[in-house]
């Protein structure tokens, strides 16, 4: 069995594959960038900017967020905000209330310090997106994690290589293409049965 683009799309929870059967360079174009400790907000930029160099501004959004985010609230438990809330429980933070990286103890405003799951819910939440994170797990599995900020719209993908670097993943064409033929066949499938 192979693991395609549509699958990956319906994802509510997290989930492992074999990568024999999530092959990776088959299904996506993976996008390098300069990392440097700002790999996830550079991958975020050249997917929602088409444009890595563009980093600064996610950053700087999620560092606006974080400023206006109340840890004390009662979200409902199936919101992205909860499971930010129940991620940042343990993070410190500095007196303007933002994020203190734990590895360098720099503050996420700064450049080259890293970003992770708590930003990712971040942005799921600030700019309405499903963001769908592949992860090398092991040798042999890929963990793939979906954070859903608007069911409506398509999924971003990043993969994440399980140490210490994110990367933007585009679905290749012909792969993308074959899913817009399957869902008109469908839709055109479905209209003619109502008929």
């Amino acid at each position: 069995m192979s693991i395609c683009i549509s699958t990956l799309q319906k994802l509510s929870q997290y989930k492992q594959y074999s990568k024999r059967a999530l092959n990776l360079n088959e299904v996506f174009h993976m996008k390098e960038n300069k990392g440097g400790g700002d790999c996830l907000f550079r991958s975020m930029a050249q997917n929602i900017y088409d444009d890595e160099s563009r980093h600064r501004a996610i950053r700087r959004d999620i560092c606006n967020y974080y400023k206006k985010f109340d840890m004390q609230a009662s979200y409902p438990e199936n919101s992205l905000e909860y499971k930010l809330q129940i991620t940042l429980i343990c993070e410190e933070f500095d007196s303007n209330g933002l994020r203190i990286d734990e590895t360098t103890g720099e503050c996420i405003s700064k450049q080259n310090v890293w970003g992770g799951t708590a930003e990712i819910l971040v942005m799921a939440i600030l700019y309405r997106l499903n963001i769908i994170v592949v992860s090398a797990f092991d040798d042999k599995r890929y963990s793939v994690i979906p954070y859903r900020g608007d069911s409506r719209k398509a999924p971003i993908f990043l993969y994440y290589n399980g140490e210490n670097h994110y990367q933007s993943l585009t679905p290749n064409r012909r792969v993308s293409s074959r899913i817009s033929k399957n869902n008109k066949n469908n839709k055109n499938n479905k209209r003619k049965n109502k008929k």
